[in-house]
């Protein structure tokens, strides 16, 4: 978990350890979104999920595909929130 008092050091360690966990929830989370794309009408389409990883840090993901045919090339993004 990421504190007020951590160095810069411990924080970049902190964020990539944790950063593993995050892509394989995110790789899980763009498996069911493909889906919502390929039967969406409206574009683009963007879906955001608040991440609690295992080691207490939250994260917001965010998926967006811009259309049906590049459902296939969906962008992620994905940012770290310090409370």
């Amino acid at each position: 978990m990421i504190t007020e008092r951590m160095t810069l050091q411990e924080v970049e360690s902190e964020l990539l350890t944790d950063s593993e966990n995050v892509y394989n929830y995110m790789e899980t989370l763009m498996k069911k979104f493909r889906r919502v794309v390929i039967k969406s009408s409206k574009f683009p389409v963007c879906v955001d999920k608040l991440y609690t990883s295992k080691r207490k840090n939250k994260w917001i993901i965010i998926l967006k595909a811009s259309s049906k045919k590049r459902c296939w090339r969906i962008d992620p993004g994905i940012c770290c929130v310090l409370l």
